[in-house]
């Protein structure tokens, strides 16, 4: 039935540097496309102090 919405159960997440392939994508609109690009943009300016909050998680762990 659609729309079937978000099923935590059904949904599975990876670190980008263990994905070795995409086989498929699915649908992504002009606006997807806008919002990776731009959150990439962020996540590369950002980069050390990202690091630097993930050092700290680790650390609290």
């Amino acid at each position: 039935m659609y729309p079937e919405g978000l099923d935590p159960d059904t949904m599975y997440y990876f670190n980008q540097k263990d994905i070795k392939n995409i086989v498929f994508e699915g649908f992504k609109n002009d606006l997807e496309n806008k919002q990776d690009k731009l959150m990439s943009e962020w996540v590369n300016k950002n980069d050390e102090e990202i690091a630097k909050i993930r050092g700290q998680v680790t650390q609290t762990n």
